[in-house]
């Protein structure tokens, strides 16, 4: 159930505003989940779930 198209830029800006259903379907996903092999699949094609570590810069000490 994978998707094999990328999200366009515009509809991240309105997904909030479809109906559920749409949204599943945009995603390529359903309400249960992935499976463990559509998670492997989204793994290797998108990378591992995770979010990159950031160096803040403080002035205030």
């Amino acid at each position: 159930m994978a998707g094999d198209t990328d999200i366009p830029k515009n509809l991240i800006r309105i997904i909030h505003t479809l109906p559920v259903a749409d949204v599943f379907r945009v995603l390529a996903t359903r309400p249960d989940g992935l499976t463990v092999s559509e998670a492997g699949e989204n793994q290797s094609r998108f990378g591992p779930n995770a979010l990159q570590k950031v160096q803040v810069i403080s002035f205030a000490q």
